[in-house]
């Protein structure tokens, strides 16, 4: 099972980016032009991660090539099955949340090895490289998957947060160009949204998170930034009918981000303290 970045950065006020204005860098920049120039047909919205499913366990076998035996003249070669990938993915997964990350960066590339275009394997890969804050080696791992499959929307989801933290003023820029040539991709609006509310526009940034919420509303990601948005501009109201809604999903048995406890104690504070 990969495992995305799948929150979204907490919106963040301007007065907290007191760091010095950074510029992307080129690679980044290649990548977003070759996005540009991609209009793809029916782009897949996705709210939940990418499952694999679970394989059965397989009994170690040597993987380094063919065993070959000679004897009297006969020839027995024994060829090593094909790698199971679903296995493999599962085991990176599990690799991961045992907090084994080079165990998992490990397989992902064995993986590719074995399968270039792997497209779980990259996603993985570059995901676990940019959790760790390895952007230079993340960011290739997402160029090779959206040159792979530009409809995949949770690596550019990830890849327009990696954008995010390399340069929010240029990566603004770049995204409100991006978003006229593919208007179909709710991520788009989503991550514009938030570094609008960190560069201090909060009226664009609502704006646009909204009409992420629109084009996604089975996206609970997107409502639970709203949610925080609403939160900060002392918008209490609002931001409790989202915190309501995200709890009403949990209370379904949906996978919401953030930590249910901890929306509702925010959620009982609002309340109690009639705020608006």
């Amino acid at each position: 099972m990969a495992v995305p970045v799948k929150q979204l950065p907490e919106p963040m006020l301007a007065a907290e980016m007191a760091a010095p204005k950074r510029s992307l860098s080129d690679e980044s920049k290649q990548i977003v032009a070759k996005l540009q120039n991609k209009r793809p047909e029916k782009p897949r919205e996705q709210a939940k991660p990418v499952f694999i499913e679970r394989a059965r366990d397989l009994t170690a076998l040597d993987q380094a090539g063919e065993v070959s035996h000679e004897s009297t003249g006969i020839k027995i070669e024994i060829k090593p099955p094909r790698m199971n990938f679903n296995y493999e993915l599962e085991k990176a997964y599990n690799a991961l949340i045992a907090g084994q990350t080079d165990i998992a960066v490990g397989i992902y590339k064995r993986v590719l090895d074995n399968d270039v275009n792997n497209k779980n394997a990259l996603f993985g890969l570059a995901t676990t490289y940019h959790r760790a804050g390895q952007i230079d080696l993340a960011r290739p791992m997402y160029a090779r998957l959206l040159a792979i499959d530009p409809n995949n929307s949770d690596g550019l989801n990830n890849f327009l947060v990696l954008l995010a933290d390399e340069s929010p003023e240029q990566a603004l820029q770049e995204l409100l160009k991006l978003v006229r040539v593919n208007p179909q991709y709710s991520a788009l609006p989503a991550q514009i949204a938030v570094i609008y509310q960190r560069l201090g526009y909060y009226d664009q940034a609502g704006d646009y998170m909204q009409r992420a919420i629109g084009m996604a509303p089975e996206n609970l990601t997107y409502r639970y930034n709203y949610a925080i948005m609403l939160d900060k501009q002392h918008k209490y109201e609002e931001a409790a009918e989202m915190y309501r809604l995200l709890i009403q999903a949990s209370q379904r048995g949906e996978a919401i981000p953030g930590n249910v406890q901890k929306i509702q104690q925010r959620l009982t504070f609002i309340s109690s303290n009639k705020r608006s």
